[in-house]
């Protein structure tokens, strides 16, 4: 709007443009070395997205809404089972077989794309599904 302002601002500029070079290289050792095994985005989104976060997720949110019904499971449950029980055990265990095969690296790499060869996705992230506390 005035004058100063209009100063200050390509003052600014100026100097973010000389201190860049200082800024990238504090990056680049920053990400060979803290971040050598991640990605750009992976301390942040663990720390901002999940860690800080304190809302009681287990009263917002129903993993039943989530999931379809496992095609395993008997339509009418047992008298001496209620279906929610059987519902969650089939989920643990399902649950703990993916955790093994993230865990020993067996996980067979998600691809995207419509032509061959797809494009691989990264999959660290898998490692803080499980025992990421």
């Amino acid at each position: 709007k005035s004058e100063e302002e209009k100063d200050t601002l390509i003052k600014a500029c100026e100097e973010f443009e000389s201190q860049a070079g200082e800024l990238q290289q504090r990056l680049i050792e920053r990400r060979d070395g803290e971040m050598k095994d991640s990605s750009w985005l992976q301390l942040w989104w663990n720390t901002l997205g999940y860690l800080q976060v304190r809302d009681p997720v287990v009263v917002n949110v129903s993993y039943f809404f989530q999931f379809s019904d496992d095609g395993s499971l008997p339509q009418v449950a047992p008298s001496t089972k209620s279906l929610g029980v059987l519902r969650a055990a089939s989920l643990l265990y399902s649950a703990a077989g993916f955790r093994q095969l993230v865990a020993s690296g067996d996980l067979p790499h998600e691809a995207i794309g419509r032509k061959e060869p797809k494009t691989p996705l990264c999959s660290a992230a898998y490692k803080y599904m499980f025992n990421a506390c």
